[in-house]
């Protein structure tokens, strides 16, 4: 899985089902779908805080458990909008891939509270 590390050019893709990916995108030359790589599902949930109840990003494998296949053809008429990322959700996102690969169960609250130790 050490694919992602290679690439910083990690985009959130805003599908029309109103889901949020983030992820690497293979460049291809095909209009009619594009090829992203490692996707995580992006959900905002409430956490409770000493300071009551805030908004958290959580991240989770997109398609997973239905498949191992870390990639994904999606159709381009699927698609809303595609953006960069900004520096600090990409260490969040390289930081949740590493507990995925390393078989880690994803707890994140605990990786909020690690990342920003």
């Amino acid at each position: 899985m050490n694919t992602f590390a290679e690439s910083k050019n990690f985009k959130i893709v805003k599908l029309i089902n109103g889901e949020d990916l983030i992820c690497t995108i293979e460049e291809k030359d095909n209009s009619e779908h594009i090829q992203v790589i490692y996707p995580l599902k992006m959900q905002v949930i409430p956490r409770m805080s000493p300071n009551g109840v805030e908004e958290s990003l959580n991240l989770s494998p997109w398609i997973h458990p239905y498949t191992e296949t870390h990639s994904f053809q999606i159709p381009s008429s699927s698609i809303m909008l595609i953006t960069d990322v900004s520096p600090g959700l990409s260490r969040y996102y390289e930081y949740v891939l590493k507990k995925i690969d390393q078989g880690d169960d994803i707890n994140n609250d605990e990786i909020h509270d690690e990342i920003l130790e």
